[in-house]
C-alpha cells in the first residue's frame, strides 16, 4: 500500500548566507579602516612626543652652553668691571664677541637696568625690561625675539653675575636660529611642518619656523583670549591644571580629538626657561597616507565581493540544477520513470483541499513476488516495466495521471467514466501472456476503484477506501472491484475483532469444546478439540471468522498453546466420562506447523505430562498442502515418528489430488462436508460414486475415513452402504464444553 508522505519541496535560498557574509565582511573592513586610522594616529602622536622631547632637550643644551659662555666670559671681565677699566674691558668683550659667531653683542647692566658697558653692534643693545628683571634669580632669562634686517632674528639672553659682592646683569644677543634651528632638522622631517616657541611670561613668540616670513609676528603677543581658550582645552582634555602640566614637563597632544583637523600639535613646557615648545604637523600627509591604506582595503574588499558574488552565483546555478534533479528524483520512480507515490500524494492533497472530485484506480500485480521467486528479480523488473509502459500511455491524457505507488502497485487518477474504461482496457491487455526475457508470463492483475464527489475529508480517506476496494478484489479473486460504503463497516469490524482478539486469552473469553467421532456402531472413539470465542463486547464469534484473524495477526501460536493446555487439564476428566482414554484431535495451522520449535515443544509437552502419543491426533486442513509441500511432509513425518496420529481435514475441498494421499504420512482422512451437502442435488449419483471411490482408496492405503457433517440417520444409512465406518456431526453431538459433555453422556 502506498504511504502517506507528501512532497517536502521547500526551496532554500543561498542569498541570505551571501548577505550575511557581506554584512560581516563590511563590518570587518570598517573595523580595519578604523583600526588603521587609530594606529596611524597613535603612531604619529608617539613620533611627535618623541621629537618634542628630543628637541626640548637639544634647546636646553644649547641654552646651557650660552649660560656657560656668559659665566666664563664674566670671569674674564670681572676685574675690569669692578675697577671700571673701560678700555681693557672693551677689548676683552670685543674679543669674546669676535671669537663666537653666534654672539652679536655683549653688554653689562646694573641691577636697575642701566647699561654699564657694551661691545659689538651697538644697534643690538637690548636692555632688559622690568618684567624680565623681576624674573632674575640665578637662571638664564630669554629676552624677546626681535627681527633685525642685517642679522635676522635675534634674541637677548640675560643672566645675573656677581662681581665682588655687586650684582650685574650680563646680556648677550644671539641668533635665534642658533638655538631653535635643530642641526638635525628634527622638526622638519616628514609629517612635521613647523616649530612654535613662545614665552609663558608675556606670550610673545620666541620662534616660529622654519617657513615663517611674517616678521611682525614677533612684535605683538598672542591674543589673551586665544591663549586662555587653548589652555582651558588642555586642562579639560588632560584633567589636570596648567600648573601641574608645567611641573610634569611631559608632551601634551593638544589638538587631537578624533576628528579630522588641519594640523596635529604637540606641546611641552620647558620650565627652566619659562617657554612653551610646540610642534605642528600638517594633516594632509596623514590624510593622504590614510586614504591610500583605505583604498587598498577597499580594493581588496571589492575583489573579495566580486569573488564572493561569483561563488554564490555559481552555487545558485548549481543548486537550481540540483533542485531540478532532486525534484525529478523525488517525484519519479527510479525503475519505470513514472511519477511516484510522493507526487501522487501531493496531487491528491491539492485536489482534496480544493474540494474537487477524486477518482482513483489502484492496480496490483498479485503474482509479482511469485515471479521474482521463480524467474529472478530481473524478470520481475521487466514485467513491472511492461505494465508501466501500458499504464503510462494514459498519463497526461484528459486530466489523467498514471503513477507507480509501490513495488507491485500502480495508480491512475481520472474522471469516473475514463477510469472504468481504463480499468477494462488494462485488464484486457494484461490478460494475455507478456514476454520477459525467454519467459511468457501471465499477469494476475487486481484493480480497486474509488469514486468521490469532492466531499472527501482527507488524503488518508481516499487511500483507505481505494485499498479496501483492492483488498476486496484480492480476497474474492475479482479483476475489478469498486469501493462501496459497507467495505468500511467490514473493515472497522475486522479491526475491532483483531483488537478484541488480542485480549481474548487475558480476559478468559476463549474456551474449548469437544465434538465426538463415532464408529459404525455409534460408539465414541475420539474427540475433536474445537476452540470457541465468546467476546464480552462482540458476543459469540464463529471459528471461521476469528481463526483466520488469529493467523494473520500471529497470535494463533498462543491459541494453539491454550487449546493444548486445556486438553491436558481435561484428559483425566475425559477418561472418567468415557471410562477410557479417548483420542483427542487438535487442529494445527500452517504457521504453527512451520514454526521451528513446533516439534520440540510438542515432544516436551508429551514427555512432561506423560501423555501417550497415540492418544493425540494432529488435524491439518487440506489447504495447508498449497504451501511448501515438501517442508509440510517432512514435519508430518516427524510428528508420526513421535507416535502422534495425523488427520487430513476438509479433504475434497479442491486443493489436493487423490494420488497425493499415497505420499502423505497420515493416518486419517476427513471428507469435507461439501460432499454431504450435495448428496441430494442433481449430481447426487456422481457425488455418491466419488465418496465410494475415496473410501475405497483410503481403505486400500490403510487410512481411516471420517465423514463430517452428518445431520440425520438417513444420511448415515446411505454412507454406511458406501463403506463409511466413522462419522462426525450434529446427528451425534454438537461441540460441547466438558461440563455439558459429562451431562450428555
Amino acid at each position: 500500500m502506498y504511504n502517506d508522505s507528501v512532497l517536502p519541496m521547500k526551496k532554500r535560498s543561498v542569498w541570505p548566507v551571501f548577505f550575511l557574509i557581506l554584512f560581516f565582511s563590511t563590518v570587518f573592513v570598517v573595523f580595519l579602516v578604523f583600526n588603521s586610522y587609530n594606529s596611524m594616529l597613535d603612531s604619529i602622536v608617539s613620533i611627535q612626543k618623541s621629537r618634542v622631547l628630543l628637541l626640548s632637550n637639544e634647546i636646553k643644551n644649547k641654552l646651557k652652553n650660552y649660560e656657560n659662555y656668559i659665566e666664563i666670559s664674566s670671569k674674564a671681565i670681572e676685574y675690569d668691571v669692578s675697577n671700571r677699566k673701560s678700555g681693557a674691558l672693551e677689548k676683552k668683550i670685543s674679543y669674546l664677541v669676535d671669537t663666537n659667531e653666534s654672539v652679536f653683542s655683549f653688554a653689562v647692566y646694573s641691577i636697575s637696568g642701566n647699561q654699564v658697558l657694551t661691545s659689538g653692534n651697538t644697534n643690538l643693545q637690548l636692555s632688559p625690561d622690568i618684567t624680565e628683571l623681576t624674573l632674575l634669580g640665578s637662571n638664564l632669562i630669554l629676552g624677546r625675539s626681535h627681527f633685525k634686517p642685517e642679522l635676522g632674528l635675534v634674541m637677548p639672553l640675560y643672566k645675573p653675575i656677581q662681581f665682588r659682592n655687586e650684582t650685574f646683569i650680563v646680556s648677550i644677543v644671539v641668533s635665534v636660529e642658533s638655538i631653535f634651528d635643530s642641526p638635525n632638522d628634527i622638526y622638519n622631517v616628514e609629517g612635521i611642518d613647523s616649530l612654535i616657541i613662545w614665552r609663558d611670561i608675556d606670550r610673545y613668540f620666541q620662534f616660529v619656523g622654519p617657513n615663517n616670513i611674517e616678521n611682525q609676528i614677533y612684535d605683538a603677543p598672542v591674543e589673551d583670549s586665544l591663549v586662555k581658550s587653548q589652555l582651558a582645552r588642555l586642562e579639560k582634555q588632560t584633567g589636570k591644571s596648567i600648573d601641574t602640566l608645567k611641573l610634569e614637563g611631559l608632551p601634551i597632544v593638544n589638538s587631537i580629538n578624533g576628528s579630522l583637523r588641519e594640523r596635529f600639535t604637540t606641546s611641552v613646557f620647558i620650565s627652566d626657561y619659562k617657554i612653551w615648545l610646540t610642534l605642528e604637523s600638517n594633516k594632509k600627509q596623514f590624510n593622504k597616507r590614510f586614504v591610500s591604506i583605505t583604498l587598498r582595503y577597499l580594493y581588496l574588499y571589492a575583489f573579495f565581493i566580486l569573488i564572493l558574488t561569483f561563488i554564490f552565483v555559481n552555487i545558485r546555478v548549481r543548486t537550481t540544477e540540483y533542485e531540478k534533479k532532486a525534484k525529478y528524483l523525488i517525484e519519479h520512480d527510479y525503475l519505470t520513470g513514472m511519477k511516484n507515490a510522493l507526487y501522487f500524494n501531493q496531487f491528491l492533497t491539492d485536489k482534496v483541499e480544493s474540494k474537487q472530485k477524486v477518482n482513483v484506480a489502484l492496480f496490483y500485480i498479485e503474482n509479482l513476488s511469485t515471479i521474482n521467486g521463480l524467474f529472478g528479480h530481473s524478470v520481475g523488473d521487466q514485467l513491472v516495466l511492461k505494465v508501466a509502459g501500458i499504464l503510462s500511455t494514459y498519463d497526461n491524457k484528459k486530466d489523467t495521471i498514471a503513477v507507480r505507488v509501490g513495488g507491485n502497485e500502480f495508480a491512475i487518477y481520472s474522471n469516473a467514466s475514463s477510469l472504468n474504461i481504463i480499468s477494462s482496457e488494462v485488464s484486457l491487455l494484461l490478460s494475455k501472456p507478456i514476454k520477459c526475457e525467454n519467459h511468457y508470463i501471465l499477469v494476475d492483475i487486481r484493480v480497486g476503484l474509488f469514486f468521490c464527489d469532492g466531499n472527501i475529508g482527507s488524503l488518508s480517506e481516499i487511500k483507505r477506501n481505494t485499498n479496501l476496494a483492492l483488498d476486496k478484489a484480492k480476497k474474492h479473486s475479482l479483476k475489478v472491484c469498486r469501493y462501496e460504503s459497507h467495505f468500511l463497516d467490514e473493515f472497522i469490524r475486522t479491526t475491532t475483532l483483531k483488537e478484541e482478539l488480542q485480549k481474548a486469552i487475558e480476559r478468559q473469553e476463549l474456551y474449548v469444546c469437544y465434538q465426538p467421532k463415532v464408529n459404525i456402531n455409534g460408539e465414541v472413539y475420539s474427540l475433536e478439540a474445537l476452540l470457541r470465542w465468546n467476546s464480552a463486547k462482540l458476543g459469540h464469534i464463529p471459528p471461521d471468522v476469528f481463526i483466520p484473524l488469529a493467523e494473520s495477526t500471529g497470535i494463533i501460536h498462543d491459541f494453539g498453546d491454550f487449546v493444548l493446555d486445556t486438553v491436558i487439564k481435561d484428559r483425566n476428566k475425559l477418561s472418567d466420562i468415557y471410562s477410557f482414554s479417548p483420542n483427542v484431535a487438535l487442529n494445527v495451522s500452517l504457521l504453527q506447523m512451520l514454526e521451528e520449535s513446533f516439534i520440540s515443544n510438542l515432544r516436551n509437552i508429551t514427555e512432561i505430562h506423560e501423555i501417550e502419543p497415540g492418544l493425540l491426533t494432529i488435524e491439518l486442513t487440506e489447504s495447508i498442502l498449497m504451501n511448501n509441500i515438501e517442508k509440510i511432509i517432512q514435519v508430518m513425518g516427524e510428528i508420526r515418528e513421535m507416535g502422534i496420529k495425523i488427520s487430513l481435514d476438509d479433504f475434497g475441498s479442491g486443493f489436493s489430488s487423490l494420488n497425493l494421499l499415497a505420499r502423505l504420512p497420515i493416518d486419517e482422512v476427513k471428507l469435507d462436508r461439501v460432499f454431504i451437502c450435495n448428496m441430494d442435488g442433481n449430481e447426487s449419483e456422481n457425488i455418491l460414486l466419488t465418496i465410494k471411490n475415496i473410501i475405497s482408496l483410503c481403505l486400500d492405503l490403510s487410512l481411516e475415513v471420517v465423514i463430517e457433517g452428518i445431520e440425520d440417520q438417513e444420511t448415515e444409512t446411505v454412507l454406511k452402504k458406501l463403506g463409511a465406518q466413522n462419522f462426525q456431526g450434529y446427528y451425534y453431538s454438537k461441540p460441547m464444553k466438558i461440563s455439558d459433555l459429562e451431562m450428555s453422556v
